[in-house]
């Protein structure tokens, strides 16, 4: 969401990575128990807004390979802000 600021937040850790893919760099911050990016007033520009209504839309196109990598990087960093040691495992159902 555009922020009177100027700046840009969210706190869709995919759009995050789409943003980060493309050359801008989230600022991360812990908000309770949610994680927020936000993109300072001075980078946000018609790059990023298109780019962010493409996503919006679901007409942004990435590399899967790519986003997969970059996405695990994001959840990396956002599980060592929240202090997770590492990511929750699901447990095996016994039948």
């Amino acid at each position: 969401m555009l922020e009177p600021d100027g700046s840009y937040k969210t706190t869709d850790m995919a759009l995050a990575t789409v943003l980060t893919m493309n050359g801008y760099t989230p600022r991360m911050g812990r908000v309770g128990r949610e994680v927020e990016f936000t993109i300072a007033c001075d980078d946000v520009d018609g790059f990023m807004e298109q780019l962010v209504e493409d996503y919006i839309d679901g007409s942004c196109r990435v590399e899967p390979k790519r986003f997969v990598r970059e996405l695990r990087a994001v959840r990396k960093d956002v599980y060592r802000l929240m202090d997770h040691t590492e990511a929750r495992r699901g447990t095996k159902l016994s039948r």
